[in-house]
Formats: C-alpha cells, sequence, structure tokens
C-alpha cells in the first residue's frame, strides 16, 4: 500500500529535495527515501523533533487533515493540483441522486456514465489518504519521546501524551473506515512501512472491521467525553469514536451493533440537537450559518472547512456564484406535506401541483426552503430566475443545471469576505445522524415497536417544524423503514451520506439509472430531462487505482474494474 505513496511522492518532490536544506551548523541533502522517514526534513531529524507538545501538536494536525472538508479541501496535503477538491464532502454529493456536480474545477461525471477507470485522478487522490494513515503510525511510533505535562483534562484524568495518542489512533481507524466504505476492503497499515520492498495486500471484510472497530475502543479508553479547552473542542472525543463505531457497524448491516454504539454516544449526555434561542422555528437552518456554528449537536467537524462555499454553490449573478451543485428533483419530490405525507400519498392532481411548484401553499416540510433554492425564490436579498437569459440562466456555464440551487450553508454575510474566504465549518458527524443511526438499528434488528424509534424521530422532526410520526400508518417495519430511509436524506442532505446509503441500502440500480430530472419550466406540465445515468453492480465500490495495481503485486482489483 505504501508503495504508490513513496512512488508517487518521489516524482513530485526530487525536485524540492535537491534545494539547500539547512540543518543547525551545516548544509544537507537528503534523499527522497530521508523524506519518507522523516516528519520535518527541512528542519530537524526524527531524534530532535518528538520533544514537546508544539512538536506533537504540529505532527497530529497534519493528521487531523485526511478528514473530509465541505466544497474545498484547503491546508490538505496537495498531490495535484485537483485535490482541493476530490475530498470535499458535499461536492460528492453529485454522484448520487440528490444532485448533479457540474463546474470547470471539478468533474465526478465518468462515475455517473459508466465510463470511469482505475486511471481516474480523484481516485488516486482519495486512494491517497492512505498517506495520512502513515502520518497517524510515525506518531504512534514517536509520540513516546515527548516530554508533556501529565494531565490533559483534569475531569478525566487524561495524560496529554495518552490523549493525543488516541487521537491519532482513531484517526487511523477512521481512514481505514472511509477508504473502505469506498474502496472495499483495504489494507490495514499498522505501521510506518518505510521500503518500497514491502507490499500489503487487502484484509478481509471481517479483518478490517474488526482492526477498526477495536481501535476505536482502545482510542476511546483515552479520550474525554468532551473537551475542557474551547479551541480543542473539534478534537476527536470518545462520543466521535462511538458514532464512528456506529457508521461502520451500519455500513455492514449490522444493525443491533449499530444501535449499541449509538446509544453510547446518546447516554454520554453531551450532545443535543440544536435550538436556536430566539428564532427555533429555524433552527434547523440557523445550524448550517455563522449564526448557530457553535453548538452541541456537532460531534465531529472539521474547521473552516466551508471557506468559498459562497463562491462555489451560489447562483452565478450572486457574488459571482459558480453554482457548483444543483439538487435534482428527485430530492425535491422527497420531502413531505407539512402534515406529514409524502406527495405519492397525494391526489395526482395536487400532486402535480407540488411538482411544479415545490414550495405551494407554503406547505412543504421546512427543511425543503431551508436547504434548497427553488427558481424565483427570494434569499436575503437576491432572486435568481433560472428561465431568464441573464447570468442565472438554466444549463449555462457555472449556473444552475436543474432549475434548484443548494441554500444550506449559503449566507451573504460570506459577501463581506474575500472569494477565498469565510470561516463556515463542517460538521462530518452530527448528533441528528447518530440518532437517525440508532433508530435504523432498532428498525432493522427487529425492535420496530421500541419507544425510542418514534421519540427520537420526532424530536428530529419537530425541531424541522414538522409533526411527529403518524403511528397509525408507519405501524410496521416496512413502513418505518421507509420513514427513517426518507428522514436520513432529507435531514442529512448535501452532508455526504447519500453515496454511502445507496451503496449499503444496495438501490443504485433503482436511483443511479436512467433519467434525472429538474424543475418545471413556467407553461410546461413535464420537469426538465437533465441527463442520463448508467449504473451497474460494479459501481457499488471504485476501483483500486490502477498505480497501485501496478505497483503492489499483492493488490487485488474490485470486481468488474
Amino acid at each position: 500500500m505504501d508503495v504508490i505513496m513513496k512512488n508517487y511522492y518521489n516524482n513530485k518532490i526530487r525536485s524540492l529535495l535537491l534545494s539547500c536544506l539547512f540543518v543547525c551548523s551545516g548544509l544537507t541533502f537528503w534523499s527522497c527515501e530521508d523524506f519518507l522517514e522523516r516528519d520535518n526534513p527541512i528542519a530537524t531529524t526524527d531524534e530532535r523533533w518528538w520533544l514537546n507538545r508544539s512538536q506533537l501538536n504540529n505532527a497530529l494536525n497534519s493528521v487531523y487533515l485526511g478528514i473530509n472538508s465541505g466544497v474545498i479541501t484547503y491546508d490538505k496535503p496537495k498531490y495535484s493540483s485537483a485535490s482541493n477538491y476530490s475530498w470535499a464532502a458535499i461536492n460528492m454529493t453529485g454522484l448520487t441522486d440528490d444532485a448533479i456536480f457540474a463546474s470547470n474545477y471539478q468533474d465526478w461525471s465518468p462515475f455517473l456514465r459508466g465510463e470511469a477507470t482505475s486511471a481516474h485522478q480523484y481516485m488516486h487522490e482519495y486512494y491517497m489518504k492512505f498517506t495520512l494513515i502513515r502520518y497517524a503510525c510515525r506518531f504512534l511510533e514517536n509520540c513516546h519521546r515527548a516530554s508533556l505535562p501529565v494531565v490533559s483534562n483534569p475531569e478525566d484524568g487524561i495524560q496529554i501524551k495518552d490523549r493525543m495518542a488516541a487521537e491519532a489512533r482513531a484517526l487511523r481507524a477512521y481512514l481505514h473506515m472511509e477508504l473502505f466504505m469506498l474502496f472495499g476492503p483495504v489494507p490495514i497499515i499498522r505501521e510506518s512501512l518505510d521500503s518500497s520492498e514491502q507490499f500489503v495486500a487487502r484484509a478481509s471484510q471481517e479483518e478490517l472491521v474488526k482492526f477498526i472497530v477495536d481501535e476505536l475502543e482502545e482510542a476511546s479508553n483515552n479520550l474525554p467525553r468532551e473537551y475542557s479547552v474551547e479551541a480543542d473542542k473539534w478534537r476527536i472525543s470518545r462520543g466521535a469514536c462511538y458514532a464512528m463505531q456506529a457508521q461502520l457497524y451500519l455500513f455492514i448491516g449490522k444493525y443491533a451493533e449499530a444501535a449499541a454504539a449509538a446509544k453510547r454516544v446518546i447516554d454520554l449526555k453531551v450532545y443535543e440537537l440544536y435550538k436556536h434561542p430566539t428564532d427555533p422555528d429555524k433552527s434547523y437552518q440557523h445550524l448550517f450559518t455563522y449564526d448557530g456554528q457553535n453548538n452541541k449537536e456537532r460531534v465531529l467537524w472539521t474547521l473552516k472547512a466551508n471557506r468559498q462555499i459562497l463562491r462555489r454553490l451560489a447562483p452565478s449573478g450572486l457574488s459571482a456564484g459558480q453554482s457548483g451543485l444543483s439538487p435534482t428533483a428527485s430530492l425535491v419530490n422527497a420531502y413531505e406535506t407539512l402534515d406529514g405525507y409524502t406527495l405519492d400519498e397525494l391526489p395526482a392532481a395536487e400532486r402535480a401541483e407540488y411538482i411544479k411548484n415545490p414550495n405551494y401553499n407554503n406547505n412543504r416540510d421546512p427543511r425543503l426552503k431551508m436547504t434548497i433554492w427553488c427558481p424565483n425564490e427570494d434569499f436575503e436579498g437576491y432572486v435568481p430566475d433560472p428561465w431568464s437569459d441573464g447570468k442565472d440562466k438554466l444549463g449555462a456555464t457555472s449556473s444552475t443545471q436543474t432549475g434548484y440551487w443548494m441554500k444550506k450553508w449559503l449566507t451573504r454575510r460570506d459577501e463581506a469576505t474575500a472569494a477565498e474566504s469565510g470561516s463556515l465549518d463542517f460538521a462530518n458527524i452530527r448528533y441528528a445522524e447518530v440518532l437517525l443511526i440508532y433508530v435504523e438499528g432498532l428498525i432493522e434488528s427487529g425492535e420496530w415497536k421500541h419507544a425510542d424509534v418514534t421519540r427520537y424521530l420526532n424530536m428530529i422532526r419537530n425541531r424541522a417544524g414538522m409533526p411527529d410520526v403518524d403511528e397509525t400508518r408507519y405501524n410496521s417495519q416496512e413502513k418505518l423503514r421507509e420513514l427513517v430511509r426518507r428522514e436520513r436524506r432529507v435531514e442529512l442532505a448535501f452532508e455526504g451520506q447519500r453515496l454511502l446509503d445507496i451503496r449499503r441500502w444496495r438501490i443504485g440500480e433503482q436511483v443511479l439509472n436512467g433519467p434525472v430530472y429538474g424543475a418545471v419550466r413556467p407553461g410546461s406540465d413535464a420537469p426538465l430531462l437533465v441527463e442520463n445515468r448508467v449504473f451497474s453492480d460494479r459501481d457499488y465500490y471504485w476501483p483500486i487505482p490502477i498505480a497501485e495495481i501496478n505497483a503492489n503485486a499483492n493488490m487485488t482489483q474490485n470486481p468488474g474494474w
């Protein structure tokens, strides 16, 4: 596995390593192998690097760079000019039935046309997260050298060095989990490989899952329930480890285990659904803006990971937006009416009205209007018109492809900042997701009558302004399954979960094959046909990059690739 990383670095940094590298009193030239053996080759050696808290923080924070961002991956290891985008979770919604991603800076479309190959650039860049796994291994192998104060969080009695090692261990497990969910079973990397002669084979799913679960469990023992220092609150906590275990168990269909892991998060009594103090009816909307940024719903998040979001996703006529992500009619039509009925449950004529005008009579799940910007809708003083010949013209470059835009995370406050700026965080795991994992775990493990199923669904729905679950209609495992899947789709829209849900539910053939529709043009009764997609069984996992297959004789390719 490390072969691809080392080969890549050998090509990318050779010229840099031939430059003058000053070390203390003398001029020293280092080879590429030296670079790969040391974390800060320009400044010092291993023997002089792992000594104090500042150095450990720098090394550990580099591992955190492997966690996905929102729309652009600032401060990530730059493996190529496009790696600013290949780890952007929001953009990857364009790989699902929720949106079309179209821009001049990123292109996932080959995967939707059935034309992707194992040589695709983004596959290579995503697979390069193994570099961050190696950083974590290096940290664990060397952090013991440092001399640090004894206690990190007085209330937990955890030593700083032990806590930092636990963070690295949890991050290493999390990155393995991410890669598994996208590429299938991958190699387990427990140590920093330092020789191009070492080739690592893929683990079995059972081995990999056990490794991830065990690592997260061990890490959780030396992590605080919550951080006492404000500046540290974004770091991995005990609850984040349990939430990751819950995500993994859910992905592989171990529902009882998923519910149990999610319940451990709930029982910590650290997290809660966000409620805005003065505007509770719009709590869901405020949750994704500066107004509600610091909240107890975030279980794991990336600081300032939504920089540039207005520029990348807003309509062209607003702050030169690029309209990179266009929501589909499929997602828009998934939102219930305000009284809890799906569009498919309505009389045909009424359903047709909602398809033509999603906010007809202002009678939809409020999350629709808080998440998606519909044609000719006023938002903070701007009204885009996709049917005109202006900047927001349907189908134009840097304009909506469906007639809809994203609204989640957008705020005109970011207009006051530089185009490259803005400081919104991105929540990688929210407490609402944990509650939905718990509920789905109960439903799928046969506990669908458990009181917590409707209890937590009602909490999520009520926060958004939706009524309680109608238990006369949702009175079976099948009906509750339908409901929780819809709740996941609308509650977590654009947050990076839909692609994984499609994979684990094995619904790709149903939702990623065939036509994709947009809004209904005025004067028409039919939604716009935007594109046609192709999905086959092989697409449930991405291919192992061809560079890794060629370099590692022990590596095998995924079926169909």
